[in-house]
């Protein structure tokens, strides 16, 4: 396992692990900010990761989980929040500000993507390059890019 100029923010009862099996696996962190700024916030990271850069922001009761076999690309940004209260203005009522991250195993993220509060990807999935994810892709072997990102090619394979 390998940390380099990472930096690890924790507010109130907030939890972080890093691979059950990390002393057999690989894991290479490289300068990324772990912000759980949010109380009750949950990060748990699998095996066998390659994180190249990027900031990663928890709100408040609100989670990412990263699967095992994972390699994300620099300068990505992952957020679980809007970070200020937003409201509904017909609705007079706020729009729930958090929501969890779920990314599968053996999921690429390409350079400068952006994961946003309930955002999924699911297993043997790609994320193209400077792609803002803002939903939950529940198929496998997909890969979506865009803004917002949308599915561009099904049936896909990929290998470090």
């Amino acid at each position: 396992m390998k940390m380099k100029n990472c930096k690890l923010i924790m507010s109130n009862n907030c939890y972080f692990e890093l691979g059950a099996k990390t002393k057999d696996k690989l894991v290479r962190i490289n300068n990324v900010v772990f912000d759980m700024c949010g109380k009750n916030s949950k990060i748990i990271i699998g095996d066998n990761l390659f994180f190249g850069s990027g900031y990663v922001t928890l709100l408040d009761n609100s989670s990412l989980t990263i699967g095992d076999d994972c390699l994300f690309s620099s300068e990505l940004s992952i957020r679980t929040g809007d970070g200020h209260k937003i409201y509904d203005l017909n609705k007079n009522e706020q729009i729930p500000d958090c929501g969890n991250i779920i990314i599968g195993d053996r999921v690429w993220i390409g350079l400068g993507a952006t994961l946003l509060k309930n955002a999924g990807i699911a297993s043997d999935s790609i994320v193209g390059t400077s792609s803002v994810v803002a939903k939950k892709f529940s198929e496998t072997n997909i890969a979506i890019a865009g803004n917002p990102a949308r599915i561009i090619k099904t049936n896909i394979a990929w290998e470090k």
